[in-house]
């Protein structure tokens, strides 16, 4: 195989490789649609901002401290930023109506 094969991409927005999005996308965009399908009341889209950047937070240093601010990379903010018309037009392309 070549050699390009097993090097990683460097994230243009974060610099690291894997990117961090990457490396914690899967667990972020599932808790965001959970808070979205949940029977409880709905979070404002900043809290709900706030609640994903601590679960990145939590998920790369395994815990969450009242003394550190939480400091999330470009590449991560922006996808958190974003995921909500991803999910929306994923519902919209999946629901029974689109198919008609």
């Amino acid at each position: 195989m070549p050699r390009s094969d097993f090097s990683l991409q460097v994230c243009d927005d974060c610099g690291d490789a894997p990117c961090e999005w990457e490396q914690y996308k899967k667990e972020i965009i599932g808790s965001r649609i959970r808070m979205l399908t949940s029977a409880h009341k709905r979070r404002a889209p900043r809290h709900a901002k706030r609640t994903l950047s601590q679960l990145y937070f939590y998920l790369k240093n395994g815990s969450l401290s009242k003394t550190i601010a939480i400091v999330v990379p470009r590449c991560v903010e922006k996808q958190i930023a974003r995921l909500d018309d991803t999910i929306r037009r994923v519902c919209e392309a999946a629901s029974p109506d689109a198919a008609a």
